[in-house]
């Protein structure tokens, strides 16, 4: 009979050291799944200065041809190069968000729950239509067809939008990363309990 008890304490023990691996190891992919989206966040944030660089660019070019009386045709030029490079920047910028939101609103949902998921869902749509709109602005953009002021109505536009996007993208990666930072030091206390 004491055969059986010691036999029960002994199961006992060994299905609390398997719980405790299955929940470890859960912890493990949840902790794992959150240093993934803080790591594309980075890379999210290295094309969006990408793009940012362009516009400095941009307003370089204006500040130098505003101080010019007339438009020479290889200004014109210079603003289709600089024009297609920031397409070519937002097209990276679209790219990789689209992959990072679908991979983020596939995997975070048990680890946020639904009302979490619902606003992260919410802010994406959010972002993808002020990118839409800022790519839209710039690839309708004509610079050959505009005179000086025009030109510069536009490059301003151009820059207002993609500051709202860049702010837009900011705000939400540094939300996210607080409460995903919040959940990995859950995730690592209960580990170490």
């Amino acid at each position: 009979m004491l055969k059986n008890a010691d036999s029960l304490i002994i199961s006992d023990k060994l299905a609390m050291i398997i719980l405790r691996a299955r929940v470890r190891s859960e912890m493990a992919g949840e902790l794992a799944i959150i240093e993934e989206v803080i790591a594309q966040h980075q890379i999210i944030r290295l094309n969006l200065r990408g793009a940012q660089s362009f516009l400095a660019d941009l307003d370089a070019l204006f500040s130098v041809q505003k101080a010019q009386s007339r438009w020479a045709q290889s200004s014109v030029e210079k603003l289709q190069e600089q024009k297609r490079q920031l397409q070519e920047a937002l097209a990276t910028v679209q790219s990789g968000l689209t992959r990072h939101y679908d991979y983020e609103e596939r995997v975070l949902p048990p680890l946020l729950g639904e009302a979490l998921t619902k606003s992260l869902i919410f802010v994406h749509d959010s972002i993808r239509q002020q990118l839409e709109k800022t790519v839209t602005l710039v690839n309708s953009t004509g610079f050959t067809e505009l005179e000086q002021k025009d030109l510069l109505t536009e490059k301003l536009r151009i820059q207002n939008e993609t500051a709202v996007l860049s702010r837009m993208i900011e705000e939400h990666a540094a939300t996210e990363e607080q409460i995903l930072l919040m959940l990995k030091n859950t995730y690592q206390t209960q580990a170490q309990v």
